[in-house]
């Protein structure tokens, strides 16, 4: 079977003309950010010269910049480190607010998709450089994982995400091997695990801050009382996904893991959710499903492991899961339209963090086992 090619393309010169634009080709902007996440690389025409994409950034799921951590070079060599913003024109920055929006002076890069590139400003002096991706002369990115099982039988692939999930149920079991404070930490994370790394921290580090003394009811108001002040940036998540709704449960579960491995037997959604509805004077909120699998498969399984010194990984990678849109859309994309389970997603996360993530398309060990078939 021939190998198959990663097209790329470099150095998007725009024209000086705009091209009218059939919004039913594109019609939102969020359509435009799995472009974005594919510009690693490449290089961008305006009047002050090219700009190179060093890194994207990464996706920001919430309110502010809709990616963060981007790494651009500017045309006279300098290297800057912040946020891209994507906008239909460059009327929309104003027409969203974003000049009067202190969450966005940290934009190194605004892009555009038509109209002319003229630099946006926060406040009174910040000038933000603006870039056009016009989608006449961008294509989707397309990867040579692509229709994978027609050339790679479902057992292969299969075997592989059981490599990749090993290295994950290894990962996650790190965590738990340090000793009572980081299993602590590690519990405590999943009050927002995606966004607001620094308030999680703060959180975290005040209720370890907390003297050991400190009755548990107690010290789960006072974490609370201190969290509920902290400038949470939600997006679209709903009501019980905010960390003040998760906190009860995981402060109880910090305080007594050891406890609840002993006396959630065998350990499954049920039995947990039973466990819980026991242990209501804890004012445990009612959480979702998904979350408690999330719980399951983060937390108590690797646990357990530990504790109970017998393998719990099959349990583990067979456990039900809500899967990401990002490694559905993956998997949709290898050909692949079987059930997601847990142990499949988190294999994904780690075949997306060494490979990837990183465009190391041609070191990836599905592709080359492709390229001998």
């Amino acid at each position: 079977m021939p190998k198959l090619t990663t097209k790329r393309n470099m150095n998007y010169i725009q024209p000086d003309f705009s091209p009218p634009i059939q919004y039913n080709y594109i019609s939102e902007e969020s359509d435009y950010y799995a472009i974005w996440e594919k510009q690693r690389g490449n290089q961008f025409w305006s009047d002050a010269g090219f700009f190179k994409i060093i890194n994207p950034g990464i996706r920001n799921h919430y309110s502010g910049p809709d990616f963060l951590q981007a790494v651009i070079q500017y045309p006279d060599g300098n290297i800057k480190h912040g946020d891209v913003e994507i906008h239909h024109s460059t009327s929309d920055w104003y027409s969203h607010g974003h000049h009067l929006d202190k969450h966005y002076e940290k934009v190194v890069l605004h892009v555009i998709i038509y109209g002319q590139t003229v630099p946006v400003f926060v406040g009174q002096s910040l000038r933000i450089p603006t870039i056009k991706m016009g989608v006449g002369t961008l294509e989707f990115d397309s990867r040579p994982c692509h229709n994978l099982s027609e050339s790679l039988s479902k057992d292969h692939f299969l075997n592989w995400i059981h490599i990749f999930a090993t290295q994950r149920w290894q990962y996650l079991q790190s965590y738990f091997n340090q000793g009572n404070e980081h299993r602590i930490r590690r519990i405590l994370a999943f009050m927002d695990i995606k966004s607001n790394p620094h308030l999680v921290q703060k959180t975290i580090e005040y209720y370890i801050g907390i003297h050991p003394d400190t009755e548990e009811h107690l010290k789960c108001e006072m974490v609370i009382a201190y969290a509920r002040n902290m400038p949470w940036k939600m997006g679209r998540k709903r009501p019980l996904s905010h960390p003040i709704s998760r906190l009860p449960l995981l402060i109880f579960m910090a305080q007594n893991y050891k406890k609840i491995l002993k006396e959630v037997s065998p350990i499954s959604l049920p039995h947990l959710k039973n466990y819980l509805l026991d242990n209501r004077h804890y004012h445990i909120p009612t959480l979702g499903d998904d979350f408690l699998y999330e719980i399951l498969g983060n937390i108590l399984y690797p646990l357990n492991e530990i504790y109970s010194e017998k393998s719990q990984y099959l349990k583990w990678f067979n456990l039900a899961v809500q899967p990401y849109g990002k490694y559905k859309s993956h998997l949709d994309k290898m050909g692949y339209k079987g059930k997601i389970n847990f142990g499949i997603q988190q294999g994904l996360i780690e075949l997306n963090k060494q490979y990837c993530g990183i465009d190391l398309c041609e070191k990836c060990p599905l592709i080359k086992i492709e390229n001998r078939v």
